[in-house]
């Protein structure tokens, strides 16, 4: 068993649009992406997301208070919902809990709120 902030990618599991993902990273950097690369993908589209919000007057400062007033939904890759504020940075403390089921992290819970 194990504790998971996000989905570990797999080409025949989940969503379509996650296996439409999984394939494009495959054909992109010809290897299969791990949870580390499902993880710099949804930190990746928080930032965009937030610059876009911001618009083109990026400073240090804009950036932050934009970031500290952001929710991100569930995404495709299984991330939970990221609400962000001036004193909540993590946004979210929820983990799920999985399991290796035929050699593949399965979850068996759905987030999990401390």
């Amino acid at each position: 068993m194990a504790s998971h902030s996000s989905t570990q990618p797999y080409a025949d599991v989940g969503s379509n649009a996650a296996k439409e993902w999984f394939a494009a990273y495959k054909a992109k950097y010809n290897d299969e992406p791990g949870q580390f690369a499902v993880m710099g993908y949804g930190m990746m589209d928080w930032t965009i997301k937030t610059l876009e919000k911001v618009g083109p007057n990026v400073t240090t400062k804009r950036f932050v208070e934009a970031l500290e007033s952001s929710s991100f939904p569930r995404d495709k890759l299984g991330f939970d919902t990221m609400t962000f504020s001036k004193t909540k940075h993590l946004g979210s403390e929820a983990v799920r809990i999985s399991r290796l089921v035929s050699g593949k992290w399965t979850p068996i819970t759905d987030y999990i709120n401390p």
